[in-house]
């Protein structure tokens, strides 16, 4: 079995979201953005996605506020540590810890 470390030379499959360069020039099977810390409304991770869904590890700075566009495909968030308040259609929601939302398929959203 390949290690991630392994896959240099063939199609990258295993990502690591916590890792200090996620972004390779080898070829990959999913797309990889990595979003840099900026003041407190840009979150800094890095998101893993393909043609109908996006895996990200974001880390948001208490306070901040996202004000997601719809971005067309449904997106889930799982809360590891605090609390994420979300705005989806009207509806102001607590999120905590250890628990998801789950925002529909082109449905604006603010968190």
């Amino acid at each position: 079995m390949q290690t991630a470390e392994q896959q240099s030379g063939s199609i990258r499959y295993v990502y690591d979201l916590d890792g200090a360069d996620p972004a390779s020039s080898a070829p990959s099977s999913a797309e990889v953005d990595v979003h840099a810390p900026a003041g407190n409304t840009v979150h800094a991770g890095v998101a893993v996605g393909g043609a109908r869904a996006c895996v990200a590890l974001l880390r948001v700075p208490r306070g901040s506020v996202c004000n997601a566009a719809d971005g067309g495909a449904e997106r889930f968030f799982f809360v590891l540590d605090g609390c994420l308040t979300a705005d989806i259609d009207g509806r102001l929601l607590k999120v905590p810890a250890r628990h998801a939302l789950h925002v529909p398929a082109a449905m604006p959203y603010v968190l």
